[in-house]
């Protein structure tokens, strides 16, 4: 860990002190992750190598827990567990059917960023690993979001050059910008996750440590752009469409997520869906038979009105009942238009219903399954029987 990363996380306890006899407001948080990162290969396990003294530094005033050990054997996974709190077999990472791509996070399931959120803290997220992308829900929660470009495999060389441009100092350098620009009415949480350790390290070799933008005083001074400065006008405007598809298909996906935790807290049983249409439909027609009645009572006013201006034909009053009529033409009309809508809000219920009821029967046969999937308690505990012996 830099000095700078650690001016940083003092910088949040200076702004978070409370002034004398006032009651202290929630703490800020800074939560670093160093991508691919051995605790054997840092000075906080007993008997490491020297190799991180400013992080050896910070871990003497607090405390370390030597055995933390990550929930799975690679990033996107491990990253959702620790986002949701719950082990990686648990989430759609390890293969659940249905999960549109295995790179995201289930949005089942309740993110670390949406809880800081929702108690009140200002939400930042910068990410140096392009796979924890807005799209796989890995940005929920998050007021502020930035990741590296996405690397393509096609030329691992360029993908490395645009990853060094993210190097830790310059990924401090942009979360220093950005609590300096946050809210201090709020308590804020940061995210900041690294990516040194993952890029190749080869100094031996020019090829792949690159000058520019690279490991240089330059790169590690202040936040970087230059992958995006050789883009060309119809890239970025290629990226940026690309990003706004994957926004979208992320909110689709938690909408549809947040529509089916809704609908199994909802109901029960089939039988209980048909009883919220049924109240539903009874709901509509009352209004369409009222509007019926109504309208018959107006109809009858009418052929009254129409008498009365026969018989006054020729005198004054004649023009203040064809006001009248003009009314109550108008007013049945409005009538018959609300009829009509109520009618396609009929059929809109009826689809509606119709369509959780086939959904729920969906899930339930879904959650059936992985608990048929799932070894029971008793299951789990009965030992394994001993082979019978030959007589």
């Amino acid at each position: 860990m830099s000095r700078r990363l650690r001016a940083a996380v003092a910088l949040l306890a200076v702004a978070s002190a409370p002034a004398c006899g006032e009651r202290a407001p929630p703490p800020d948080v800074v939560l670093v992750l160093v991508d691919t990162l051995r605790a054997d290969r840092t000075a906080l396990l007993p008997g490491g190598p020297p190799t991180t003294p400013e992080l050896a530094a910070l871990v003497a005033e607090g405390t370390s827990y030597t055995q933390a050990v990550a929930p799975s054997a690679w990033t996107l996974p491990s990253i959702a567990s620790l986002f949701s709190g719950q082990d990686a077999r648990a989430h759609a990472l390890q293969g659940r059917p249905g999960l549109v791509t295995r790179h995201g996070a289930d949005l089942a399931l309740p993110a670390l960023a949406e809880r800081f959120r929702d108690g009140g803290y200002h939400t930042i997220g910068l990410v140096a690993n392009p796979l924890l992308t807005e799209a796989a829900g890995y940005a929920r929660g998050f007021d502020e979001y930035v990741l590296a470009p996405p690397g393509t495999t096609d030329d691992l060389a360029a993908s490395i050059h645009d990853l060094r441009a993210w190097d830790a100092e310059s990924l401090v350098a942009r979360a220093l910008s950005a609590l300096a620009t946050a809210p201090r009415d709020r308590p804020v949480f940061l995210y900041l996750h690294l990516m040194d350790a993952h890029v190749p390290y080869d100094p031996a070799n020019e090829a792949l440590a690159a000058p520019s933008p690279g490991w240089t005083e330059e790169a590690a001074g202040a936040p970087l752009v230059g992958w995006a400065d050789a883009l060309s006008p119809e890239q970025r405007r290629a990226i940026e469409q690309d990003a706004q598809r994957q926004k979208q298909a992320a909110r689709q996906q938690e909408e549809t997520a947040r529509r089916d935790r809704a609908l199994l807290s909802s109901y029960s049983s089939e039988a209980e869906i048909d009883l919220a249409r049924k109240r539903s439909l009874q709901t509509i027609d009352s209004v369409v038979q009222s509007t019926l009645a109504y309208s018959e009572q107006l109809a009858k006013r009418k052929t009254e009105v129409e008498a009365k201006k026969e018989e006054m034909k020729g005198k004054p009053i004649a023009a203040i009942l064809d006001r009248e009529l003009e009314s109550i033409d108008s007013e049945l009309i409005r009538q018959n238009e609300l009829i009509e809508q109520k009618k396609r809000e009929t059929q809109m219920v009826i689809a509606k219903y119709d369509a959780d009821k086939q959904r729920w029967r969906e899930l339930v046969a879904s959650r059936g399954a992985e608990d048929a999937k799932a070894p029971s308690t008793a299951e789990a505990a009965q030992p394994a029987s001993a082979p019978s012996k030959k007589k």
